[in-house]
């Protein structure tokens, strides 16, 4: 969010998913700064529970969404459109392969 109000509520904000397809709401209930704010979001993959955040600040952060972060959409009732995280298991498989490989060849 790019403004002095409430921070946005992520839902659901945990838990395993047993399906390749998860539908978040970015700005759940009690969010309720729709009319102050501009809310920014990017979608990332995460390679392990344990991963660093990618950035090194709140500030950098920000700079970052702001520049590269897709804006959230607002239906015209008012109520904002769920982010679809999918999963693509082709991909992270591709991408397990090539940091195998990687590993292989410049071992530490």
């Amino acid at each position: 969010a790019s403004c002095g109000c409430d921070e946005p509520r992520l839902e659901p904000s945990g838990g395993v998913y047993n399906s390749s397809e998860v539908r978040v709401d970015l700005v759940a209930t009690p969010w309720d700064s729709r009319l102050e704010c501009e809310v920014f979001y990017l979608v990332q993959r995460v390679g392990s529970e344990d991963a660093p955040a990618p950035w090194a600040s709140a500030d950098a952060a920000a700079g970052v969404l702001r520049s590269q972060g897709r804006p959230l959409r607002f239906r015209d009732d008012g109520a904002a459109e769920a982010v679809v995280l999918r999963y693509d298991f082709a991909a992270a498989a591709a991408e397990a392969a090539k940091a195998e490989d990687e590993e292989r060849r410049w071992p530490q």
